[in-house]
Order: C-alpha cells, then structure tokens, then sequence
C-alpha cells in the first residue's frame, strides 16, 4: 500500500519534490475532521504527503477506479490506487484525500487501534525445502512480477516444506513447467504485463490439465476474474495476504477433496 502511494506520489512530481511519510495515533474526533469515517475513538493514520501537481475535483473520485489512469498508455496500469483502497476496505480502514493544484496531495489512511496488539509470530528457523526435496509437502510456482511478493512468498512457503520455483512473467513461467519435474500448484497474480494472470492459467489448464491454478491480486472486484474461463481454477487469494492465509489457501488448492469433507 505504502509502495503504491509513494509510486504515485513520484509520478505527481515532474520537478524534483518532497514525499512525506507520517504514521501517528489519533483521537476519533480529529480524525474524522481530517476525513476519516471510522467511529472509533482512537485510531492510527498513515499519511502520505508529495508536493507534485494535486489531482483536479472532476478526477478526485476517479482515480481509484481499476485501470483508470491520467498517464500515457504505457506508462501505467491505474491499478496503484485501486490496490490502496482495496486494501483499506479489506482492513476496514477509511481512504481520504486532500489535494490542491500546484500545491500537492495528501492521503489519508486511518485504522482502528488495536485493543492490545500480539506479537507477531516469526518464520520458522527450519532448512527450506529445496525443489527437488522428496519430503516436501509439494512444489508449488509462484508467478508475480513483483519482486517483493513473489520471494516473500517463496520463503514462507519454503520454510513450511514446500518446494518453490519463482518465476517473474508468465512466459517465465510457460518455460519453467516444460524444463523442470511436474509441480503441484500454479500461484499467479493476476495484474502483469504482456501476458497477465488469466491467460497464463488459460495456458497452463490447456496444456497440464489438473494442475491446479490459483489467482492472487491486490485489489477488490478484479475484473479478470469475471473473464470467461477464469472460473475453471482452484481459488483466489486477496493481497495483502497473512502467512496463515497464504498457508491456508495453498492447502486448499493443493487438497480440494479435504473441503468437500
């Protein structure tokens, strides 16, 4: 959320500028006079500040919608924003926007504050499990053009007892499944270039029929996934995502007759 903001922020800026990151706690009643809608007495606030351009009224609630953008083709997907509030709303945050031309833009993120927050439970500290580990629990190619996700992912799962290839594209991918032994899930995000998602797992389902695919994408209502023939894979799963979540959806994919129990 915080990449995409400040992604943005920079495109805003043609001149060099200044990209401001603030995270603090704040009472209810100022932040919902900086433009939160949540009813909680405490919050948290993320904010981000650039001095770039502003964004014009007419355009204001626009630039969230999927795949709308003011940049020349090429340049952008219009999925950087909505992303952010997909995000927000999957976290039951509230989405604000302060912006004037010339002078810049400020979005607002609040959240409710945790009663009493958990420590965070750390990876496992166990050997990953290589590709070609017999004890593993599977091998499983994660596809995503993001750098971030697609190793984060592959550690996690590596240190549950997964075998992981990675692969950055979906003709990366294509090649991998030809060249290497047989594995047991196909993760792929759905927004990429060239060839995104949906056609990789066309691709995949046409020519290993009964591997399993799964989607994974960073914002709401994906409209690929109302695409004919995306309905044929095994699951979805939403970014940002938990490593309980990432497990969860793994196995699932991997064990549909465990569901059907």
């Amino acid at each position: 959320m915080v990449l995409n903001l400040v992604t943005n922020a920079c495109d805003a800026m043609p001149n060099p500028g200044e990209v401001t990151i603030t995270v603090r706690p704040v009472p209810g009643d100022e932040a919902r006079q900086l433009g939160s809608r949540l009813v909680e007495s405490q919050q948290a606030l993320l904010e981000v500040a650039d001095t770039g351009t502003g964004v014009v009224p007419e355009l204001r609630t626009r630039i969230f919608e999927p795949f709308f953008t003011t940049k020349q083709r090429g340049k952008g997907t219009g999925l950087g924003l909505a992303a952010v509030q997909g995000i927000v709303v999957q976290n039951k945050g509230s989405l604000a926007l302060d912006s004037e031309l010339g002078k810049g833009s400020r979005f607002r993120i609040f959240f409710a504050v945790a009663a009493a927050a958990e420590e965070p439970a750390l990876a496992s500290d166990q050997a990953p499990a290589s590709p070609g580990d017999k004890k593993a629990k599977g091998r499983i190619l994660i596809v995503d053009d993001e750098d971030g996700v697609r190793f984060t992912a592959k550690r996690l799962l590596e240190n549950h007892g997964y075998g992981v290839l990675v692969a950055s594209s979906g003709a990366e991918a294509l090649q991998l499944l030809a060249s290497n032994p047989p594995v047991d899930l196909v993760l792929a995000d759905l927004a990429m270039p060239e060839m995104d998602g949906r056609e990789l797992g066309e691709r995949v389902l046409h020519h290993y029929p009964g591997l399993p695919v799964m989607y994974m994408s960073g914002y709401f209502n994906d409209p690929s996934l109302s695409q004919p023939g995306a309905q044929r894979v095994t699951g979805y799963l939403a970014k940002p995502f938990s490593r309980e979540q990432l497990f969860d959806a793994v196995h699932s994919a991997m064990h549909p007759e465990e569901a059907r129990l």
